[in-house]
C-alpha cells in the first residue's frame, strides 16, 4: 500500500497518522476543523477512507474561484491531507444558509440520525443542500433543503 505522501500532487499536504481512540466527529465538528485549517465556507463533505484512516472530506470554498478539499481524521480531528479542487458553479455565490444550517434543517426529518454526506447542489432551479443521513428514528434518509429559505424541498429514503 502506498504511503499518504506517495504520488501526491504539489498542492497536497498530509499530517502524521497517529489516531487516538475516541468518539467520531460529526459533520459539524468536521466542518469546524476544516474551516480552521482553510478559512471559508463548507460546500460539500462526506465520510470516507484515506491512507487507511476513517476521515471526513470537507470541501471548503475559499473565494469565488477556488476550493480546497480537507481530509479530517474522524477520531482525532487532525488534518490528514488537503488538495485544491474545482469549484462547482453553484458554489460561486454562497447561499443564505451555511452547510451547518442546512444540515440542522435536514436532521429535523431524521431525528437522531447521523450525517454521512452533504453537498451544495442545484435543485429545482436554485441552490439546495443535499444531506444524506443514516440511523435515527427514520432509518436511512435524504433531504434537499432550500439553501436560501431553509424549507425542506424533498425528503425520502436514501
Amino acid at each position: 500500500m502506498a504511503s499518504p505522501t506517495d504520488a501526491m500532487s504539489p498542492t497536497e499536504t498530509t499530517s502524521p497518522t497517529s489516531q487516538p481512540a475516541g468518539p467520531e466527529l460529526d459533520a459539524s465538528a468536521a466542518i469546524a476543523a476544516a474551516t480552521q485549517i482553510v478559512p471559508g465556507d463548507a460546500i460539500a463533505g462526506g465520510r470516507t477512507g484515506e491512507a487507511g484512516r476513517k476521515v471526513w472530506y470537507i470541501t471548503v470554498r475559499e473565494n469565488r474561484n477556488t476550493a480546497t478539499e480537507v481530509y479530517i481524521d474522524r477520531s482525532s480531528g487532525e488534518k490528514v491531507k488537503q488538495q485544491q479542487e474545482n469549484l462547482p458553479a453553484v458554489a460561486q455565490k454562497m447561499p443564505s444558509l451555511s452547510a451547518e444550517q442546512g444540515i440542522e434543517k435536514a436532521l429535523e426529518v431524521s431525528p437522531g440520525g447521523a450525517v454521512v454526506e452533504f453537498d451544495l447542489e442545484t435543485f429545482r432551479g436554485g441552490p439546495a443542500w443535499y444531506v444524506f443521513m443514516r440511523g435515527g428514528s427514520n432509518g436511512q434518509r435524504e433531504a434537499y433543503v432550500d439553501a436560501n429559505s431553509g424549507a425542506i424541498l424533498k425528503q425520502g429514503r436514501g
